[in-house]
């Protein structure tokens, strides 16, 4: 079972955003049992918890008809997975789950004409191996945050598995200790990177696109003790470093130079 102990207030105010629908406000309650639904000037989320199987979902995707949602948030449930065929017939672009037991995330036959722009994982336990290929028909996917999950390594092999838009990508409380050359280098729109409360040791420029579009870049709680002079080269958007909680002792006087005159806020407090 999952941990139940882990917060997630910051899950829900991202799932009310802008949707469109073949009808407006919410199915009635008999039609979503045990799920309920938040309506919002268009926006439509369908929150799920105590879930006890994929079935239920498709019960409620079925009652509910030509009724589409903007968000499905799964909350401390048993799924065995996210019904592909539904997934396109209520056109979620948003995909939450937190504190639940899943099997897989999709199904084999999930193809590319799916809506899905945000994946958030929080507190998610996976029976089966976690599959990076699952990301690779979210071709409209620009936001990926997964929290409390093991990723000890990353490489650019597993983020070939990302559309080219993505522009968030970010990690919390994933043991990572290692990312590899290039790691990075061919996600070329992405804006905010965060690989928080790990174990990395190292950053090398070589590990990010160039140019980068990236404005903030995040690696809170990690092991840094230094890093390079080049490390923010040619990432003329950048405003926001924050590497607190590392074990950096000294920057470069060229590395505090370009600090001084082109960020917004760099936050190496805490140890």
């Amino acid at each position: 079972m999952a941990k139940r102990h882990k917060l997630f207030p910051l899950l829900f105010p991202l799932a009310i955003v802008l949707c469109t629908g073949n009808y407006t406000g919410c199915p009635e309650y008999s039609l979503l049992k045990p799920c309920t639904c938040v309506h919002r000037p268009e926006s439509n989320v369908l929150l799920c918890s105590s879930i006890r199987n994929s079935h239920d979902l498709v019960k409620v995707f079925n009652s509910t008809g030509n009724w589409t949602f903007f968000t499905l948030f799964v909350h401390r449930s048993n799924i065995n997975h996210i019904p592909t065929t539904s997934l396109r017939s209520k056109k979620f672009k948003n995909i939450l789950i937190a504190s639940s037991n899943v099997d897989f995330l999709f199904n084999d036959d999930l193809n590319t004409t799916n809506d899905v722009e945000l994946i958030h994982l929080n507190d998610v336990f996976f029976a089966q191996p976690f599959n990076w290929e699952w990301f690779r028909p979210l071709k409209k996917l620009t936001y990926f945050n997964l929290q409390y999950s093991s990723v000890p390594m990353l490489n650019a092999r597993i983020l070939e598995n990302f559309s080219t838009e993505l522009g968030y990508f970010l990690l919390s409380n994933t043991n990572t200790s290692r990312l590899e050359d290039g790691v990075f280098a061919n996600l070329e729109n992405l804006i905010e990177l965060k690989v928080r409360n790990s174990l990395i040791v190292d950053l090398k420029r070589s590990m990010f696109p160039a140019p980068a579009k990236l404005q903030k870049m995040d690696f809170t709680g990690n092991l840094i003790e230094s890093f390079p002079d080049d490390l923010f080269s040619n990432m003329p958007e950048l405003e926001i470093v924050l590497l607190e909680k590392n074990r950096i002792a000294y920057i470069s006087h060229s590395l505090f130079g370009f600090i001084s005159h082109r960020l917004g806020l760099l936050s190496l407090m805490g140890k």
